[in-house]
């Protein structure tokens, strides 16, 4: 039952001792010790936009999307998505690279779930990690009808999509440095769509990591370009000397 407070907490007398636990709170800002006590924090406790400072790399991590069983929804699943906070502009900003995160608690046998990563208009993924074997696809609309998607089987020593093909033979080809993502949509949205699926018998968490830089916005704002590393300049090629008129005596 709520309880309905008249006027501020404060605390007695003169003390100054805190009157409420970050940890207690329902979405908010709180301080935790690393991502696996960040991903311990209980479905129901957390909303969208709340943040989570981790001490272990000093990042902030915001939520951006949750869902779990309700009165409302019965049958929602438990699952929280986090991106690290850029501090520099919104989550769908070009320009800089950006971590997504989609936690599922409870991932049945045979279980199918979808969700959707705002990623911007189009964007390049460097890396997808899966933290067990699964199928995820990628769609660029929301009726997920395409007959090409992008597609990962991960296996228990094949987690990250980096690039590598695994052969049955053991040998490992490397066609790529990353992927491109797009969104097909008209007019283009900012979300790419996904697909899971639980492709071994044992049911538990699950959590897909996606590090990725935004190309566009669905705005239409054009991409900044970052550079690292030495600038190349472009050489100007030497001018002749201009002569110096002698003068007439």
């Amino acid at each position: 039952m709520a309880l309905q407070i008249a006027s501020d907490l404060v605390p007695a007398g003169s003390g100054t001792f805190y009157l409420l636990e970050d940890i207690y709170t329902k979405g908010g800002l709180q301080v935790q010790d690393s991502l696996e006590t960040r991903d311990a924090i209980p479905v129901a406790n957390l909303k969208k936009g709340a943040l989570v400072l981790t001490l272990s790399d000093k990042k902030i991590w915001m939520v951006t999307k949750v869902s779990f069983p309700s009165r409302e929804d019965p049958d929602a699943p438990e699952a929280v998505e986090w991106e690290e906070l850029a501090l520099s502009g919104g989550s769908s900003a070009p320009g800089s690279r950006k971590v997504a995160i989609h936690n599922i608690k409870t991932f049945l046998r045979d279980q199918q779930l979808e969700f959707e990563i705002k990623m911007g208009a189009s964007s390049i993924v460097f890396r997808l990690e899966t933290s067990r074997p699964t199928r995820i696809r990628a769609f660029s609309t929301p009726e997920k009808d395409e007959t090409n998607p992008y597609e990962f089987i991960s296996t228990t020593d094949h987690l990250i999509d980096d690039g590598r093909q695994l052969f049955e033979d053991g040998s490992v080809l490397r066609t790529r440095n990353y992927s491109m993502f797009a969104n097909f949509q008209s007019p283009a949205t900012d979300y790419m769509y996904f697909t899971i699926d639980n492709i071994e018998e044992d049911e538990g968490p699950m959590t897909v990591t996606i590090t990725y830089m935004s190309l566009e916005s669905a705005s239409g704002v054009e991409p900044e370009t970052t550079v690292s590393g030495d600038s190349l300049e472009e050489e100007t090629p030497p001018t002749e000397p201009t002569p110096t008129p002698t003068p007439t005596l």
